[in-house]
C-alpha cells in the first residue's frame, strides 16, 4: 500500500501551524485579502453576517462570499473551525 498524500488544502495549513508567530501573521496577510482579514476579525469578535455587512458597507451576499473564500483558504467547513484556526495560528487579536 502507498501512503495517502495530504490534500492540497491541508498542506499549507500544516506549514502555517509550525511558523513562528510573526511569520504566521505575514503569511496570513499574504493568503487573505485585506477585506477577508476584516471579515475574519469581525467574526472572531462575534458579529453576524448582517452586522458585518453594515459595518463594512457590503451586501450580505458579499460577506458570505468572503467567508466562503476564508473557509477555502483555511481548509475548514464552518465558522467555529475558522475561528479556532485563526486563534491557533495567531491570525487575530
Amino acid at each position: 500500500m502507498q501512503p495517502i498524500s495530504p490534500s492540497p488544502l491541508a498542506t499549507p495549513n500544516l506549514k502555517l501551524a509550525f511558523l513562528p508567530v510573526k511569520q504566521a501573521r505575514r503569511r496570513a496577510s499574504s493568503v487573505l485579502s485585506v477585506r477577508e482579514q476584516e471579515v475574519l476579525q469581525l467574526i472572531v469578535d462575534g458579529c453576524r453576517t448582517s452586522e458585518i455587512a453594515k459595518r463594512l458597507h457590503l451586501s450580505q451576499n458579499t460577506v458570505k462570499v468572503h467567508v466562503r473564500n476564508i473557509f477555502n483558504k483555511f481548509g475548514v467547513n464552518d465558522r467555529v473551525q475558522m475561528v479556532v484556526h485563526a486563534f491557533r495560528n495567531d491570525l487575530v487579536h
